[in-house]
């Protein structure tokens, strides 16, 4: 078997698992609540309920946060329309240095897979 198919095989498996993990927490959810716990310390460790809240505020809130990000917006393109001479020449500095070789170079290596579209 090459790399790749354990590699493909590894990923499917995952998949499964993912279904598997997300079915033992709705039963675990589901017996903290039938047996009116927020949380169960086993042996295992503790198994908890917890609580996130999530607000939605006033249109006259939605509306202020709106307009003074806005004005943020705003202030912030006034500035970068004030530097864009200091910044094209920061940028052509950078390429500069780059093609003389004097920038320091770092390379990263990663793994990405795609799947064919089915």
């Amino acid at each position: 078997m090459s790399i790749y198919q354990e590699y493909l095989n590894t990923r499917e498996a995952i998949e499964k698992l993912q279904v598997l993990l997300k079915a033992n927490e709705e039963q675990c959810i589901a017996e903290l609540k039938e047996s009116k716990q927020k949380s169960a310390k086993t042996e295992l460790g503790t198994f908890s309920l917890v609580e996130r809240k999530s607000y939605k505020y006033t249109d006259t809130i939605v509306n202020y946060e709106k307009e003074i990000s806005d004005k943020i917006k705003n202030k912030k393109q006034l500035i970068d329309d004030e530097f864009k001479g200091v910044i094209d020449s920061i940028d052509r500095n950078k390429k500069d240095e780059i093609e003389k070789g004097e920038a320091e170079v770092k390379v990263a290596e990663s793994f990405r897979f795609t799947a064919p579209k089915k």
